[in-house]
């Protein structure tokens, strides 16, 4: 059975690229362009691993994250930024989240982190 990734980013043509590298990789990669839609995909599916931009236009990365903890959702979530200096990425808000680059997340190197998040205790993807 296939490990799957919630992309919550809504740079259409970044989100795309993600998608299809993990795709590529093995992963069934969903999509969401903002927090709601997110919201609404995790009340229904059982996601391995959320990838998710910090800035959003309904909300943001780290209210989703906040929403997840509250919901007792024990998901490994990555927070993605142009910008990891900004104040709202070094907020204790970010309860444990990783935090990557977008520069990181651009490309093809991202998997491997993604394969790391996604193992089973114990093993490796």
């Amino acid at each position: 059975m296939k490990r799957k990734i919630l992309i919550v980013e809504d740079n259409v043509g970044l989100s795309q690229m993600q998608k299809d590298w993990f795709s590529q990789a093995g992963y069934d990669a969903v999509t969401a362009m903002n927090e709601t839609i997110a919201r609404s995909l995790i009340r229904r599916t059982q996601f391995d691993l959320i990838l998710s931009d910090v800035r959003l236009p309904e909300g943001d990365g780290i209210s989703l994250l906040e929403w997840l903890r509250k919901e007792r959702k024990d998901i490994p979530f990555i927070l993605t930024t142009y910008n990891p200096q900004n104040e709202t990425c070094n907020a204790p808000r970010t309860n444990g989240a990783k935090i990557k680059t977008k520069r990181e997340t651009e490309t093809k190197r991202s998997v491997p982190s993604v394969r790391f998040f996604c193992a089973p205790a114990g093993g490796v993807i």
